[in-house]
């Protein structure tokens, strides 16, 4: 059967075509969980085809790594690209991931912000860690501190190693998939249908950032990773090309998965060695995001502005 008769077969319209916001956010959670169900299922299914029945029981390095790369593909991508399809028949033009951005610059700025970020964000995990939940909310905040401690040790596990090689492999496992997963979710997908559900951008991109972290059920880091969600969210609508955020949440994993290389291989302090409590750092970390985010948004509105211009220019000359 050629691609003509397949074409044939499908509806004249995209699945979403006719259905409202609220049907549309019950199908993507559907998707959600039948892919973090199929893809679990299959990444058990292949860790005891290659090391047996017992490892669930001894978990190593490279159990946790396959579990990992098949839990994000299943839980984040596959249901952001089945969205997509069912929004445009399109797998990529949903989440703007079509679109590359041309001028390398936004780039540039993109590893300046990842680097003023890194005290400012530890500042805001400090201040956080001395907030608690209410008493009568103790139990779910014990839950979530048990949940981050059992993350915290399959990240140890697997970032353990110091050769180059595994460093590699922990970069594309631990950073580059996550990256590309969540993003796909969270800023091309959910991002995007929280936009046009509320008509208006700074809302979605809010209230994106808020789900992303709360998802993580990390309770130390939720406000640090809540700024983060927006500052990714923000990078996507400025720039238009979902590729933006993806490359500033790999920076972000990449800095994370170097750090801890540096700490086994005794080159810098452990994390609980470093004060995060000091202002200052975190005061000239927001001065220079405040300075570098005014630049980009003002790149961005010349770059949208010479476009447009360019489209008048042509227009005229028809």
């Amino acid at each position: 059967m050629n691609n003509n008769n397949l074409s044939s077969l499908l509806p004249k319209e995209p699945f979403f075509a006719k259905k409202g916001f609220l049907a549309q956010f019950l199908f993507l959670i559907l998707f959600v969980v039948g892919g973090m169900l199929i893809f679990t299922a299959i990444g058990l299914l292949c860790s005891q085809l290659i090391w047996g029945k017992d490892i669930s029981d001894h978990p190593t390095a490279a159990y946790y790594r396959l579990i990992q790369m098949f839990s994000a593909i299943g839980t984040f991508l596959a249901p952001a690209l089945l969205f997509s399809f069912c929004h445009s028949r399109n797998w990529f033009r949903y989440p703007q991931a079509e679109r590359l951005p041309k001028e390398t610059k936004l780039f540039l700025y993109v590893i300046f912000l990842a680097i003023f970020l890194l005290p400012l964000i530890g500042f805001i995990v400090h201040l956080n860690q001395q907030i608690h939940l209410p008493k009568a909310l103790a139990g779910i905040e014990q839950w979530m501190q048990q949940q981050q401690e059992d993350n915290d040790h399959i990240l140890e596990v697997i970032l353990q190693a110091t050769d180059v090689p595994t460093f590699i492999l922990n970069l594309l496992i631990c950073a580059a998939l996550p990256a590309i997963c969540e993003e796909f979710f969270f800023r091309g997908t959910l991002q995007n249908l929280f936009q046009k559900w509320t008509k208006n951008q700074h809302i979605a991109i809010w209230l994106t950032g808020f789900i992303f972290s709360a998802i993580h059920l990390q309770f130390n880091g939720f406000f640090a990773r809540w700024l983060l969600g927006v500052y990714l969210g923000y990078l996507l609508w400025w720039s238009g090309s979902l590729w933006v955020p993806i490359f500033a949440h790999f920076l972000h994993n990449a800095l994370s998965v170097t750090m801890q290389l540096l700490v086994n291989q005794g080159t810098i302090p452990d994390e609980e060695s470093i004060s995060f409590s000091n202002q200052t750092p975190a005061i000239l970390s927001s001065l220079l995001l405040t300075a570098a985010f005014i630049a980009l948004i003002r790149y961005t509105y010349q770059q949208n502005k010479d476009k447009q211009e360019d489209i008048s220019h042509k227009i005229n000359n028809l």
